[in-house]
């Protein structure tokens, strides 16, 4: 099927088996493409020069799966894609509510390459080498899972990466793995059980909070590179929590370490029995459990562990100044004493 120079038209039902191309788009606008099944076919859906389309609730089983040319404010929504992926160049594209497996294992395909910017929402990605790939652009991620991929995510260099609410899990490398100028941000993400890292920093600006780092090899590693990660869930990693390389400065206080002891460093917090750190990793204080209500600071020379409340503790200073103001009202008295008699004594006289 062929569709050029279209525009606010709609095509449904489409079924195509076992051709070369399936369904090739080009200076197409405000078209709808629903409820098609394509199988079996080299280059299933093809779009160039077209914006503001909508490809939605489609099946495509085999091929390239959906590519997108120098096309903008397209969205492919609901789709189910099958040994296929989606190939996204130029422009800013939407893909949501889809489901895209690789059900043969063991290969480098990849579920979502993008050179381009690009948001997904609410979609799973699982059985690729790289279950999405992108390069010199942004990425957007809402609600998305990234699992039994080889990497969840790449980037590529000068790449930035927004994701939300997403899981990274049970990939046999690496939940993210990102390159040189790289922007990182993670709100609120789940990464369990990778058998590499949660997270593989190079040389990248990062902020992580609200994040899960459970049952990987290692929870979060850095390469020369200063980030923070707070308010986290890090335990159960069974090599490091958080390992940094080549001089890097991981801020990683304020965060559970799967025991109210805090992590383990060889010198700073021996006996703890938490996930392990290395140098480089500030760490205290930390919370002691994982709702976050209490925190714990390293006791020094004998002290008692303090409570964690960074606040002035305002009832001890009250007490304190009550004390002052005592000792100030009674020496003022003291002085004004001889004052007050001598003054007295000029009345008698």
């Amino acid at each position: 099927v062929i569709m050029v120079n279209c525009t606010e038209m709609t095509s449904t039902g489409l079924d195509i088996h076992n051709v070369t191309t399936g369904l090739f788009i080009y200076n197409t606008t405000n078209t709808t493409f629903r409820d098609f099944q394509i199988d079996g076919v080299f280059c299933p859906v093809q779009m160039i020069n077209s914006h503001g389309n909508l490809i939605e609730n489609g099946t495509i089983n085999k091929g390239v799966g959906i590519t997108l040319t120098n096309s903008t404010d397209n969205i492919i929504r609901g789709c189910l894609l099958l040994d296929s992926g989606i190939s996204i160049s130029g422009g800013d594209n939407t893909i949501e509510n889809c489901s895209i497996t690789k059900q043969e294992q063991g290969n480098d395909n990849i579920g979502i390459y993008g050179y381009g910017n690009f948001v997904i929402i609410n979609t799973t990605v699982q059985g690729f080498g790289a279950g999405l790939s992108f390069h010199g652009m942004v990425a957007i991620i809402r609600n998305s899972s990234f699992t039994r991929n080889r990497n969840g995510v790449t980037l590529a260099e000068n790449s930035t990466l927004e994701a939300t609410d997403s899981t990274f899990s049970n990939n046999s490398n690496t939940g993210i793995k990102t390159s040189k100028n790289n922007q990182v941000a993670l709100t609120g993400c789940v990464f369990s059980n990778n058998t590499g890292s949660g997270v593989d920093l190079f040389v990248t600006n990062s902020m992580i909070k609200n994040c899960t780092f459970q049952n990987n090899s290692i929870g979060f590693e850095v390469y020369g590179v200063n980030c923070t990660i707070m308010n986290c869930i890090i335990s159960g990693n069974t090599r490091y929590g958080v390992r940094a390389y080549y001089a890097s400065t991981v801020d990683a206080r304020y965060n559970y370490w799967g025991d109210p002891s805090g992590p383990h460093h060889n010198s700073e917090n021996p006996e703890a029995q938490g996930d392990n750190v290395t140098d480089g990793v500030l760490f205290d204080p930390w919370y002691k459990d994982v709702e976050f209500k209490e925190k714990q600071k390293l006791t020094k020379d004998g002290e008692e562990p303090e409570n964690g409340d960074d606040e002035p503790d305002v009832f001890g200073l009250l007490a304190i100044l009550s004390v002052f103001l005592v000792l100030f009202i009674l020496l003022a008295s003291v002085v004004r004493m001889p004052e007050e008699k001598f003054r007295k004594k000029g009345k008698h006289s």
